[in-house]
């Protein structure tokens, strides 16, 4: 059986148990309080960097876009003011136009005319179309060759979709424009009722059909 201590500790002990105290109070803080806690400053310290990387990543990709946009619309404004406006009907001959740089030029596409609308002699076609291509030249080719076409044909709004496939909602595809692109715009063709043959589907002067 231990010995009850039936003396008072010297000052010398009281002092040793003092430090030891002290020193297993400091280890368990080390442990249990400053280890964890610099773990979790170093896990959030790379969780900053590595966010502040793809933020720099997505500036420059918003950069590159903003140029893609840019170029896009000076393709736009600078179409030629004056184009041939065949004498209607030309339907026809505007949709195997469409079909055939589409066609050639695209993994998949859809055209959606509607009514024919008049002002004065003039008619308007309008239509929607939605492509996906490739890359970006693809998508820029295919605007220009609208845009330049010897029919005068007018590209009005226009959305880009870049293919993530793959890739998380925050994360950045450095290939972004190597991928498939998809392009959806409102176009009008212009026909003119000069020299033209009227059928039930020519709208009187400012209707529709």
């Amino acid at each position: 059986m231990l010995k009850k201590l039936n003396r008072e500790l010297t000052t010398r002990e009281k002092f040793l148990l003092l430090i030891l105290a002290l020193i297993m109070i400091g280890a368990a803080y080390y442990f249990y309080v400053y280890e964890p806690s610099i773990s979790q400053i170093k896990r959030l310290e790379q969780k900053q960097a590595d966010l502040e990387l793809e933020i720099t990543e997505a500036e420059v990709k918003m950069e590159e876009i903003q140029k893609m946009k840019k170029e896009m619309d000076s393709i736009v404004e600078g179409t030629p003011e004056y184009t041939y406006m065949p004498s209607y009907n030309y339907e026809k001959q505007e949709i195997s136009y469409l079909q055939d740089i589409l066609t050639a030029s695209t993994k998949e596409y859809h055209i959606n005319f509607s009514k024919i609308s008049r002002d004065k002699d003039q008619l308007r076609r309008k239509f929607s179309l939605s492509f996906t291509v490739s890359g970006y030249e693809d998508a820029k080719k295919i605007i220009k060759e609208l845009e330049g076409s010897d029919i005068r044909c007018i590209i009005g709004d226009m959305s880009v979709g870049f293919d993530k496939s793959g890739k998380g909602d925050n994360e950045v595809d450095k290939d972004l424009f190597e991928k498939d692109i998809t392009i959806d715009c409102s176009a009008t063709f212009y026909e003119t009722v000069y020299d033209a043959v009227e059928d039930l589907e020519l709208p009187a002067d400012g209707k529709s059909k």
